[in-house]
């Protein structure tokens, strides 16, 4: 019984021994991305953003942003995966200067008239066949949509 152990062992370890996957040496290990993809967050308001996200209601990423700040995403994907949107939370609060809070989801129908989770809120796109790079800029009319959805401030 024992010897039948090690048979087998010794025989998927060689057979997994000439296996790209197990050296490293094949031509897609690993895999390449088809695509670099970036997600630029541009802060172009005059006033200090916080960017929490949520996943099922408990906070998966949070960022601040001073006045004239970006932050940069990278993202490797495949052909099969543009448009890419970053999808690993499901809502965002954003908050000016530490009081004035919106919230960005993923519906179609929300109080801000952007969102951080819509696609059709972001400008860029394919830059060439092996980039794409989008935007999403806060301006000084957002902090002021968000004070009016906060009732003035």
């Amino acid at each position: 019984m024992k010897n039948i152990i090690i048979s087998t062992i010794l025989f998927a370890f060689m057979a997994l021994s000439g296996c790209d996957l197990l050296n490293g040496n094949g031509e897609n290990f690993p895999p390449e991305p088809d695509i670099e993809h970036y997600t630029i967050i541009e802060n172009n308001s005059s006033h200090t953003i916080n960017i929490q996200s949520f996943y099922k209601e408990d906070i998966f990423h949070s960022i601040t942003l001073k006045h004239n700040e970006t932050w940069k995403i990278y993202n490797e994907i495949f052909k099969e995966n543009i448009p890419y949107l970053p999808s690993g939370a499901d809502s965002s609060y954003v908050i000016y200067d530490g009081s004035i809070t919106v919230v960005h989801t993923k519906e179609e129908q929300q109080d801000v008239s952007r969102s951080l989770w819509l696609r059709s809120s972001y400008t860029g796109g394919k830059v060439n066949d092996k980039l794409y790079e989008i935007y999403y800029t806060f301006t000084d009319a957002d902090y002021e949509e968000a004070v009016a959805l906060n009732g003035g401030g």
